[in-house]
């Protein structure tokens, strides 16, 4: 895999999204999804059970999704969105939501972002910023799950 090819192509593709989104769309997904699916490999030769490779595999690919559909970015910037994602994305969008699921996306993340450093596909630093936005902001995101899991509207 080309990381800077993957990256000027996604670039490109961004734009094109304006004009022809759908094309768009499968295109940006093809190039993040082969991403995922080498952090899959990565998993098999660790040995990891087949429950874990799933659960990590589609956290990544919901991770990959939410680049996509909801805030047009690429993959190797996704580092920067952790608290965004987590923190808004998984609390108020997902269905169903769970103490369990975001400890679950927590530790998927912290993978995939090794992975991904590991890889050379991001830096130490960006690496890094992932890794302390999840270990810094875990505690919050727990609290507003709760508030918003106790909310008598959330029912409704």
């Amino acid at each position: 895999m080309n990381k800077e090819k993957d990256l000027n192509e996604l670039e490109l593709l961004y734009e094109e999204a304006h004009n022809n989104y759908d094309d768009s769309v499968q295109k940006i997904n093809k190039i993040h999804y082969k991403y995922v699916e080498e952090f899959e490999k990565s998993m098999i030769q660790e040995k990891l059970s087949k429950k874990a490779i799933r659960m990590h595999r589609s956290n990544a690919y919901y991770l990959c999704d939410y680049l996509t559909y909801y805030l047009m970015n690429n993959i190797f910037t996704s580092y920067s969105s952790m608290d965004d994602f987590i923190g808004y994305f998984y609390i108020h969008k997902t269905i169903p939501i769970s103490l369990t699921g975001l400890n679950e996306l927590c530790s998927s993340m912290n993978k995939f972002f090794k992975f991904m450093y590991a890889n050379n596909y991001i830096n130490e630093e960006e690496c890094y910023i992932a890794l302390q936005s999840i270990k810094e902001n875990k505690l919050a995101w727990k609290e507003e799950l709760i508030e918003y899991l106790s909310d008598e509207d959330y029912f409704f």
